[in-house]
């Protein structure tokens, strides 16, 4: 007989909290709800059924389907009645849009989430529904204290976050760099008129005298250049995850004109997100001097080599400026391929990259530093999400609360390291000024070589970087997105 551990109370005999979610047919938002809420909270600490007060005859097929790229198999599931008396066991109660319809029982603590019906919906617009559930089922176990303890995360279809990755993925972001080197493809040189059309946006903001923090994509009209930053955009989110613009006219732009050209283009791929502890939305890439070495300095803010690894956000973009005395190459690599390469050769440590790791953080505005733990794959909407700072994940070592690394852990991290190393797989990028390099987070690790600066202030190496958020691309992911914050 199988027991669906989403709808049947026998599997909460044990449990110290009874979370419901509710909707009205239970066929959709709640049947969701519950399944990543099992999948991910430590069943000793609380489990969750789900249940209607219409429920209907089966879980939704747009729902079945978008739950099915996750792990989850909803098809044998039937919905089921919310009574009085389940309520009446919970702990909470968590509705989904049944409106007058759900019932109040008293003593019961109730939140209403305000989600839209998944049925009838696009594919796409029920995976944005989904995603969102996930977010919020996410933060509710993190307040409550609900997640499973480190050291003991029992399996599940997500694999805290994502299912284990068996096979190799098939994805146009899985390319190799000596297929890309000799093609031009990856490189879009903005022509006259694009660039002319640039130049009057940069105009119209500057006459307009909004500050640059307000302007919404609203207040940025493209023209000539619309159907070029639309290209790019499904480049990066259903492509190869990576373009190079060539030919903005620094030379000739003021600084700030620069600056506002590249912010315009940027509010058309995504929205900007802090990339520190300031709240910097747009950051300066350039050596300031500071000790590579030191446990609280940000490599970006040195000359020193940067191994393959990835930022935050879901669009990283770098504008450069002036380019170094020499050094400072870009060199970017597939992480899809790269973990493809890993299942293909260390099939025994494809796994662990899916497995939580401890990561350091430290800024020099914070007093000490602080650890917290994530893999670093998750699968994300039949996609692959790689996130990856080794030195971050290697420092951590050195605090006394951090659980040590395991030999395959250490192994999965050099597999990982000299894989996208390896010659055949990565793209080197020249890196001019007025270039602007766009990369999608998830899909692509990258790296800048040491580099000699010149000895004059004003012929120093300097790039601006941004961060954008950009919540379509299904395989995000909903912290990183949200840049670096307080909280």
């Amino acid at each position: 007989m199988r027991v669906d551990p989403a709808a049947d109370p026998r599997v909460l005999d044990h449990s110290p909290a009874m979370v419901i979610f509710a909707c009205l047919h239970n066929a959709g938002r709640s049947q969701m709800a519950a399944a990543f809420f099992n999948a991910l909270a430590d069943p000793k600490r609380a489990r969750a059924v789900s249940a209607g007060t219409q429920p209907g005859t089966r879980v939704h097929p747009e729902v079945q389907q978008v739950m099915r790229e996750e792990g989850f198999d909803l098809a044998g599931i039937a919905p089921r009645q919310l009574t009085d008396e389940l309520a009446a066991g919970g702990a909470l109660l968590v509705t989904m849009g049944c409106g007058e319809a759900c019932p109040v029982v008293p003593g019961l603590e109730r939140d209403d989430w305000n989600l839209p019906d998944p049925k009838g919906q696009s594919l796409d617009v029920v995976r944005t529904i989904r995603d969102d559930i996930r977010a919020r089922v996410r933060r509710l176990i993190e307040v409550r204290g609900w997640g499973r303890p480190i050291g003991r995360r029992e399996a599940s279809p997500l694999s805290i976050g994502g299912t284990a990755m068996l096979e190799p993925i098939d994805s146009p972001a899985a390319w190799r760099g000596a297929e890309l080197a000799g093609r031009t493809d990856w490189v879009h040189e903005l022509s006259r008129a694009e660039i002319a059309d640039i130049e009057r946006v940069v105009v119209a903001i500057q006459a307009s005298g909004k500050p640059r923090d307000q302007l919404t994509r609203g207040d940025v009209v493209f023209d000539a250049l619309a159907p070029a930053v639309a290209s790019w955009r499904l480049t990066l989110a259903r492509g190869r995850g990576f373009i190079l613009v060539r030919g903005l006219p620094v030379e000739r732009l003021t600084h700030e004109e620069a600056v506002t050209a590249y912010w315009a283009i940027g509010l058309h791929l995504g929205g900007p997100v802090p990339q520190n502890f300031q709240g910097e939305l747009l950051t300066d890439i350039r050596d300031t001097g500071a000790d590579p070495t030191a446990p609280s300095t940000r490599l970006y803010k040195t000359r020193a080599e940067q191994d393959f690894h990835t930022d935050g956000a879901d669009i990283i973009g770098l504008l450069c400026l002036r380019g170094a005395r020499s050094g400072g190459e870009s060199r970017i690599v597939s992480s899809v391929t790269v973990v493809n390469e890993i299942v293909r050769r260390h099939p025994d440590l494809a796994p662990v990259l899916f497995r939580d790791f401890s990561w350091h953080y430290f800024e020099p505005q914070m007093e000490a530093p602080v650890h917290f733990t994530r893999p670093i794959c998750r699968r994300q909407d039949g996609g692959l999400n790689t996130f990856f700072i080794p030195w971050y994940i290697r420092r951590a070592q050195e605090l006394p609360d951090v659980l040590r690394m395991t030999a395959e852990q250490q192994a999965a991290l050099v597999a990982l390291e000299s894989i996208a190393n390896e010659p055949g797989l990565y793209l080197d990028m020249e890196f001019r000024p007025g270039d602007i390099q766009l990369l999608k987070n998830s899909v692509i690790l990258h790296k800048r070589t040491a580099y000699e600066d010149w000895d004059e202030p004003e012929r120093k190496r300097h790039l601006l970087r941004l961060w954008l958020a950009a919540p379509d691309f299904d395989d995000g992911d909903e912290q990183l997105r949200r840049g670096i914050t307080v909280s």
